[in-house]
């Protein structure tokens, strides 16, 4: 590995530590791909990991050979997880790296931590690079918590006695005293992410990368994580946090970066791209139309196993299927749906919730005392729910539906139905510029003078 900041040919990818810090960037990803084969041809692809080749290796122990012509799948099917990635992080960013599910995430943060090595393009950084990307990544088993400190150090570079001087405030963060000198074969998954996030983030380091693992934890401590994170942050280090908490992503991250089909999308404030991977985050089929959504391209996992609700239509005040809405206007949520004859007795439920998944309100078919079949002439039909007034602030905010036989179990349900936008008006009459600082929901009250008492 050189630690020029000269480039490299792109048959020859490589991930290059950047020399002295003249240049105000501390990451900087260049036309980065990543292929992976989807099919084996009985050669092993050259930048395969190596664990990833043991855990082929002993597949192929219990796989029955076939001839790679009669597969759907041969030699030259590939799949780009990656393709022309360009970034650059400068020193003291705090950048959130979001998207769905295959949109690229992780491979992106396995070739920033070296675990796996781009095919194409190439990756400089300044500094000592430290990742967390699963709990315990980079411990060894049979040591003890205490060796796994200083091995942890000793590999990002540091000297014993700067880890000394930070090993006190590992142990107490982590919370792990009593077990500091026990194997951590032996720790829980919880004990292991909290002594691994706290080698990770108090060992110095010029960049920290965090996967979902804190997902491990339970609040408080993430809640402590990311107090520790802001920490790393306003001390001049750079934060590269991927996660699906999009309250975690608004409350640690400056800016964003939305990934989607191993492309970037879009980079911005965390605020703009955050409004723009929930909009993504629907329109994986679903969206037919602004405000519509077709929800039946789906698996319901719930008893009896079939799609009841089967798509929603958002109408605004004068009649109009539309995702946008004026702060005060009122709103309608039309839901199709089966069943009516057959489970007559359901409860269909709507909830609104805020983009970093607050739940702002829920209202349902039985608080009204209205019968989910009364008067169904056939098993499927629409339902419309009218919500007059939500006194929303200006945002982005989600649905979800549910479908409940009883009070306890579920029939069907759907996080993410769709995503509705409010944009601001003049709620008041006074021309007062409103804004999303001012909370989730707008107050609707009025001012007098009054005599004392």
């Amino acid at each position: 590995m050189t630690t020029t900041a000269e480039k490299t040919n792109a048959a020859a990818p490589a991930i290059i530590a950047g020399g002295a810090p003249t240049q105000p960037w501390s990451i900087r990803i260049e036309n980065v791909s990543k292929k992976y084969r989807l099919a084996s041809s009985g050669r092993r692809e050259l930048n395969e990991n190596f664990r990833d080749a043991i855990s082929s290796a002993a597949k192929s122990l219990f796989t029955r050979r076939t001839n790679p012509d009669d597969s759907p799948l041969n030699a030259n099917t590939e799949f780009w997880a990656l393709r022309e990635i360009n970034l650059e992080f400068a020193k003291g960013d705090t950048v959130g790296i979001i998207g769905r599910n295959g949109a690229g995430k992780s491979t992106l943060l396995k070739i920033l931590s070296r675990i796996t090595a781009p095919t194409t393009g190439e990756i400089r950084y300044r500094g000592r690079l430290t990742s967390l990307l699963e709990v315990g990544t980079g411990f060894h088993r049979e040591l003890t918590g205490r060796e796994n400190i200083y091995l942890n150090g000793a590999i990002l570079g540091m000297t014993r006695l700067e880890i000394r001087q930070q090993f006190d405030a590992i142990v107490e963060f982590a919370g792990v005293e009593k077990f500091i000198d026990t194997p951590v074969k032996h720790y829980s998954s919880g004990m292991y992410v909290r002594l691994a996030f706290a080698v990770a983030a108090h060992l110095r380091t010029d960049i920290l990368v965090v996967d979902e693992v804190l997902a491990v934890g339970d609040a408080v401590f993430q809640k402590k994580c990311l107090g520790k994170m802001q920490d790393v942050a306003s001390d001049g280090r750079t934060v590269l946090f991927v996660s699906h908490n999009m309250a975690s992503i608004q409350g640690l991250c400056k800016s964003a970066v939305l990934l989607s089909q191993g492309r970037v999308v879009e980079r911005g404030p965390a605020s703009d791209v955050i409004d723009s991977y929930l909009r993504l985050a629907v329109d994986d089929g679903r969206t037919i139309a602004p405000g519509a959504f077709d929800l039946t391209h789906r698996q319901n996992s719930y008893t009896p196993s079939e799609i009841i609700i089967r798509s929603m239509r958002l109408r605004s005040a004068d009649g109009q299927v539309t995702d946008h809405f004026r702060m005060g206007e009122g709103l309608a949520v039309e839901v199709e749906c089966t069943g009516f004859r057959r489970f007559p007795d359901s409860t269909l439920g709507i909830t609104i919730k805020s983009r970093d998944e607050t739940w702002i309100g829920s209202f349902n078919t039985a608080m009204e005392g209205f019968q989910f079949g009364s008067g169904a002439d056939n098993d499927e039909g629409w339902l419309r729910c009218t919500f007059k007034g939500l006194h929303l602030n200006a945002g982005t905010y989600s649905i979800a539906l549910m479908i409940l036989r009883d009070q306890r179990n579920r029939a069907d349900f759907i996080d993410r139905a769709g995503t509705f936008q409010v944009v601001e008006s003049d709620v008041y009459g006074t021309g007062y510029p409103m804004h999303s600082r001012f909370g989730l929901l707008y107050l609707d009250g009025t001012w007098e003078r009054v005599a004392p008492e």
